[in-house]
């Protein structure tokens, strides 16, 4: 029941809760009650089925083995504080050897369905009630029929069990035992003969005890590696990122700026709803070449400041809060030469953004990190003439005063913030797809990507519902820099992929399979890409062969092939590290890491 929450705790956790479940079954089996109706009550059967359940069925099941082999040997833990290996022959062998196979059953049970009610927990641990009494009560009689191994001889055995009391011990479960009496209550014996379901052979629970004890050990290290994995992962360093969430965390943005073309700034306030631990004394936010004007924490003006540049990552904006701080305000101007701004000049100037890998940091302070997600609102004002995109809800006409109102309610990464500026127009292509493009292009891009929506209806059958409500493509100019960007809601596109025939939307289903990997579930670090790529350009492919034959997706994997396997005798060329999925990128531009390792041989391991 609690077991991932144990296997992501401390590493000591486990063992803790393990050995605690231990004393607890040690301490609480012997304890006797008795109803008002004179039955006695013992809370052995129901903590034999309820620890495994609650610890999982490996290291429960290995704990209720334990148990066991301690009360046999003498430890006074079963039922009303009996003991001894007398007690797995007769009348209560059946119900021992029922508890490794109930506690195994319902700790496994239980591990398989823990995103229900209650009330399925509940069953289960009925259900193994009801196993230890079926077991208890008829089990025996068949286990009665056992006969000692046929390559033991019983002399030998007898001479053993007599001369040895460990040996004499063990030899209950493998050769016939003839005992006069076995121990009930202290001080108080039995006859063995008057017992109607005496067991006179045992070397079944041996067998299980072993079985279980084995299977227990090891899984006790292979959990504790999970755990450790587990833990690793939470504690990935993103390298190019100066923030530490674990302290202070952005949730969601507030975003009020105007698009300057003349200057080619933006000038703008970012303001954060956040989430500080309770012993949070500063927030980290990475920037690059912004000018910070002025900070404020929950409405108060604060010093702030700003540490020392290191190549590719900038420089942390450090601000002073507390555990009880909810909002910061950054004032800020960005830089004409910022990295993720591209300013196109002409009769029809353009702007376009391009935040991956790094660079949303160069026109939004942020927590640039591909593991931190926030939602945003923004409201920008552009100049009269020009319409204003961003990756969220989006415009399908000009404003007549420059103001664009924008939402995105779905977390997102910092590298999907986009913002787009132009004299576009939109044309819509299906109920939840459209494009948008300058005047001169919305006919050839409106028939371009007139299939949109078929793509959309056969990734939503593949992998489940879409979860960004539209999805809509925006045509850039020939500056862009990529063949597309996967923008939530609005994808970014060249113009270079409006071919006239329809014969290039492989990028389109590219970038909207990343509608699902990557926008939905994305690499923590830059350091895993592939997951982000490698997982995409398979379902692109699934995708095409749905919608337009196998034919085609076999080709296009074809094509994908031969340009990888071209690119990877340049990298070995020159590092030949960079071939594997998992890079090393520590020091280094992260978009060295965009080659066809990522995208194709990502797409070839799956």
């Amino acid at each position: 029941m609690f077991e991932k929450q144990l296997n992501a705790a401390a590493p000591w956790a486990k063992t803790a809760a393990f050995f605690a479940a231990l004393a607890v079954l040690m301490v609480l089996s012997p304890m006797q009650w008795t109803s008002g109706e004179g039955i006695p009550i013992t809370l052995q059967s129901l903590l034999v089925v309820l620890l495994p359940a609650i610890l999982g069925w490996k290291s429960g099941t290995l704990a209720v083995v334990i148990y066991l082999i301690a009360g046999g040997f003498g430890a006074p833990v079963f039922a009303y504080g009996t003991f001894g290996w007398e007690r797995f022959t007769g009348s209560t062998g059946g119900f021992l050897l029922a508890f490794p196979l109930a506690a195994m059953l319902s700790g496994w049970a239980m591990e398989m369905r823990m995103r229900s009610t209650m009330l399925i927990p509940t069953l289960i641990l009925f259900a193994g009630q009801l196993l230890i009494l079926a077991m208890g009560l008829f089990g025996n009689e068949p286990l009665c029929r056992l006969k000692s191994p046929s390559w033991i001889r019983y002399s030998d055995w007898d001479r053993v069990c007599s001369s040895k009391p460990l040996w004499a011990a063990l030899s209950s479960f493998f050769c016939p035992v003839s005992l006069p009496s076995l121990p009930t209550e202290r001080g108080k014996t039995t006859p063995h003969q008057n017992d109607p379901f005496r067991m006179k052979y045992s070397p079944t629970f041996l067998a299980f005890a072993i079985v279980f004890a084995v299977i227990g050990c090891q899984s006790s290290e292979e959990n504790s590696r999970k755990g450790q994995a587990i833990l690793d992962m939470k504690r990935a360093t993103d390298f190019h990122s100066y923030s530490q969430p674990d302290e202070a965390v952005v949730t969601h943005l507030n975003w009020n700026a105007s698009v300057n073309f003349d200057d080619r700034i933006i000038r703008a306030t970012a303001t954060y709803d956040i989430d500080a631990s309770a012993n949070a004394e500063r927030i980290l936010l990475d920037c690059v070449d912004l000018t910070i004007e002025g900070v404020t924490v929950d409405g108060e003006t604060v010093d702030w400041s700003m540490g020392p540049e290191q190549p590719f990552i900038g420089q942390p904006l450090s601000i002073p809060v507390t555990g009880d701080s909810k909002r910061i305000s950054i004032q800020y101007a960005s830089a004409p030469s910022a990295g993720a701004l591209l300013w196109v000049e002409g009769e029809q100037p353009f702007l376009f953004t391009q935040s991956q890998a790094i660079l949303a940091r160069t026109w939004i302070p942020c927590q640039d990190s591909p593991g931190i997600r926030f939602t945003y609102e923004a409201h920008v004002d552009v100049p009269v003439g020009t319409m204003a995109l961003m990756s969220a809800t989006n415009p399908t006409q000009q404003s007549a005063d420059g103001h664009y109102d924008f939402r995105m309610d779905q977390p997102i990464p910092s590298y999907l913030m986009a913002l787009a500026v132009g004299n576009v127009e939109f044309r819509s292509v299906g109920p939840h797809t459209g494009v948008y493009a300058v005047p001169e292009l919305i006919d050839a891009s409106e028939y371009e990507f007139g299939e949109m929506e078929q793509l959309l209806v056969a990734a939503e059958n593949l992998y489940g519902k879409y979860a960004w409500e539209r999805y809509d493509l925006l045509v850039l100019p020939a500056a862009f820099p990529f063949g597309g960007m996967e923008n939530p809601r609005l994808t970014f596109a060249t113009p270079t992929i409006i071919a006239g025939d329809r014969s290039l939307v492989s990028l389109v289903a590219h970038e909207l399979a990343h509608s699902w990997s990557g926008n939905l579930v994305t690499n923590s670090t830059w350091d895993d890409f592939w997951l982000n790529e490698g997982f995409t350009v398979y379902f692109e492919q699934r995708i095409m062969e749905a919608v337009y034959g196998r034919e085609i997706s076999e080709m296009l994997a074809t094509l994908s092939y031969q340009g990888l396997v071209d690119e990877v005798d340049e990298i070995m060329d020159t590092n030949p590290d960079d071939t594997h999925l998992k890079l090393h990128l520590q020091n280094r531009n992260p978009d060295d890491g965009m080659t066809a390792i990522a995208y194709d041989k990502g797409y070839f391991f799956l």
